[in-house]
């Protein structure tokens, strides 16, 4: 199996976690996945939780966690590169941004002008994946709409 050769003891690793490294290895690593499961977490009590391993937490509450059907596998998760292509949610995501001296912000590690006048104030950008489009609003006002293209299909979120 996969997971021997990860040198992962099969204590306090998840069924599923072992599954997820039989398919496909990137997604467990020696070193991340093993500390993870052997540091005790400061959210966690005893007296609240009855450990502070969230190993141990997830291990004890795994018969009423979701889990995958026995038929899932990752091979339509990766493109012909072999890079993860995960389909990207129906929502929206907002973040602030300071438009800067030349009315100009910066996401996506892209610069965008908004407008000269909006100097060294904030306006908030929501991406709309539905439409691939970013709106830009100042003051509850649309300022401005620029197209946000992306590849990849767009699913209904899972809630």
């Amino acid at each position: 199996m996969c997971h021997d050769n990860l040198n992962i003891s099969k204590v306090g690793v998840s069924p599923l976690a072992l599954r997820m490294s039989e398919e496909d290895p990137r997604f467990v690593s020696s070193k991340g996945w093993a500390a993870m499961i052997r540091k005790p977490s400061r959210s966690l009590t005893v007296a609240d939780h009855g450990t502070r391993f969230p190993g141990v937490l997830r291990d004890q509450l795994w018969a009423t966690l979701r889990h995958l059907s026995t038929g899932f596998t990752l091979d339509p998760y990766f493109d012909a590169r072999g890079h993860p292509a995960l389909p990207i949610a129906k929502a929206l995501v907002s973040w602030v941004r300071k438009v800067d001296a030349h009315g100009c912000i910066e996401f996506n590690g892209a610069e965008y002008f908004i407008r000269r006048k909006l100097e060294r104030q904030y306006v908030v950008a929501t991406l709309s994946t539905h439409h691939r489009t970013v709106y830009i609003k100042h003051d509850g006002k649309l300022v401005k709409t620029l197209p946000f293209p992306f590849m990849g299909r767009i699913i209904k979120p899972l809630c």
